[in-house]
């Protein structure tokens, strides 16, 4: 039997939460650039991940 907490990664609220940011960014500011925001999004994962001792 599998435990839930096995598939979950210490990055996965960073993502999810960042997700959110970038659809509401791109909601308020029509202008916005996805990618440029999705670059952000993948840099503060890799920031969060550099810092992350398990």
């Amino acid at each position: 039997m599998m435990k839930w907490r096995e598939n979950l990664d210490p990055a996965d609220g960073v993502i999810w939460l960042g997700i959110a940011e970038v659809m509401e960014k791109l909601a308020a500011d029509p202008n916005s650039d996805p990618e440029q925001l999705a670059e952000e999004l993948e840099q503060e994962v890799q920031e969060f991940l550099a810092q992350y001792n398990p």
